[in-house]
């Protein structure tokens, strides 16, 4: 079944082999920064170079650059310097909401694709059969995240604000 793999570039860099057969096996790599730590509170100038380490771990050994991210323990600066740094379809740090959305940040437009605490991978003990039951249903979409943003962003474009 297609998944998003949240990577953390650290653990990327420190064993490519699970990321490159991740990645092999056709799921999206989606960027969960350079580090698990909390950035609240974190240098603006070394959250930029997280971004950057964290984009390049897995460009390096996925071949491709992550189109999701999702720091999960976020600062003031997160989403404006996911923004800055560009290349990203979706920003995932937010609880916020059930569908996505759109927010400008540094005044470009960030579709965000919300995190679920409810769904995180933490509570796998349903999730086999609730698995094996949609797969016996036609007309279920599973997809991955990138899919969910693509779709979002070409039937719900971004409207900049009047």
């Amino acid at each position: 079944m297609p998944l998003t793999v949240f990577a953390v570039g650290m653990a990327v860099a420190r064993n490519p082999e699970a990321l490159a057969a991740m990645a092999a096996l056709g799921h999206e790599i989606a960027s969960h920064g350079w580090r698990w730590i909390n950035y609240h509170g974190v240098d603006e100038g070394t959250e930029r170079e997280h971004v950057r380490l964290a984009v390049e771990a897995i460009r390096r050994v996925a071949g491709v650059a992550p189109l999701g991210w999702y720091t999960g323990r976020t600062s003031e600066n997160t989403r404006r310097l996911v923004a800055e740094h560009g290349g990203f379809l979706y920003d995932a740090d937010s609880y916020s909401d059930d569908l996505p959305y759109w927010e400008v940040a540094g005044e470009k437009p960030v579709l965000i694709v919300p995190y679920a605490l409810d769904t995180n991978d933490m509570r796998f003990a349903a999730l086999a059969r609730f698995l094996d039951h949609v797969q016996k249903h036609d007309r279920v979409w599973i997809c991955r995240r990138v899919e969910i943003a693509r779709h979002w962003a070409e039937h719900y474009p971004f409207l900049a604000p009047a």
